[in-house]
């Protein structure tokens, strides 16, 4: 379906004259099993829900800007549940594909903002630390479910460690940084403390691990290693000091008999 003809479809359901329904494009297959489904078949319905989405947020803009009046900005701030209806959006922002940490029925604003990237005024980095400091200050218990997941979700979860450092860890260099996580058991306690334990444990084995991964080009990886040895070492070594204790006991043993 191009954009004209789901404009004209919006019309025609805004004076009453038809129900509506964005249609999947003429290439779509209607037998398609998304589980069952070839590569090219899922390729296939994949491009088919992007061509949806694109017609919707066509409407979007057309409902903001054509039927409203109202600018991009406007809409971004005063778009919400109310307005959606009255313009009869909910069939069409059904189409609209949200990130894992955002709600449909609760963030409005989404909608504006993928139809006008533009002339929307929006940073996504911002939102994910605003989501940290509500859960520092108490105010939600938890992070949206899904939020850290994949390499999107990594980078935003490191964008919140380094946000974490600024505001709490003292330091000059990289490798103070590296020291302060090479301790695990500090490490983990200042994590806790800042609610940050949590999220980031089942990505990796240790905050030293974390710390290493989010530095990216600045990381130094022989004083990574160097802290990796510091750890380990204690481990180590106690377990030679038992092995020796117990050869001890054994030639003891064997001498006395």
């Amino acid at each position: 379906m191009t954009e004209e003809v789901a404009l004209r479809r919006y019309e025609d359901f805004l004076i009453g004259k038809k129900d509506f329904q964005l249609k999947s494009p003429s290439f779509v297959e209607k037998k398609v099993n998304i589980k069952k489904g070839t590569v090219d078949e899922i390729d296939m319905l994949r491009d088919a829900k992007l061509s949806k989405e694109k017609d919707a947020l066509a409407i979007i803009r057309y409902a903001i800007t054509g039927i409203l009046g109202w600018t991009p900005d406007e809409a971004f701030y005063y778009f919400n549940e109310k307005t959606l209806k009255a313009l009869k959006l909910e069939q069409v922002c059904k189409h609209i594909e949200f990130p894992k940490d955002l709600k449909p029925k609760v963030d409005y604003w989404w909608y504006i903002y993928k139809a006008f990237p533009a002339q929307v005024k929006y940073n996504p980095n911002e939102r994910v630390l605003n989501l940290y400091r509500q859960m520092v200050k108490n105010e939600i218990k938890h992070f949206p479910k899904g939020v850290f997941e994949g390499q999107e979700g990594s980078d935003k979860l490191n964008l919140i460690l380094h946000y974490f450092i600024t505001e709490n860890i003292p330091a000059s260099t990289i490798e103070d940084l590296y020291d302060a996580f090479g301790n695990r058991a500090e490490a983990v306690k200042f994590l806790k403390e800042g609610k940050l334990y949590h999220a980031y444990k089942d990505k990796y084995s240790s905050p030293l691990d974390w710390l290493h991964d989010s530095l990216g080009e600045d990381a130094n990886n022989l004083y990574y290693r160097f802290q990796q040895f510091n750890e380990l070492f204690p481990k180590v070594e106690k377990e030679l000091k038992a092995k020796k204790k117990l050869e001890g006991k054994k030639n003891k043993i064997t001498s006395t008999n």
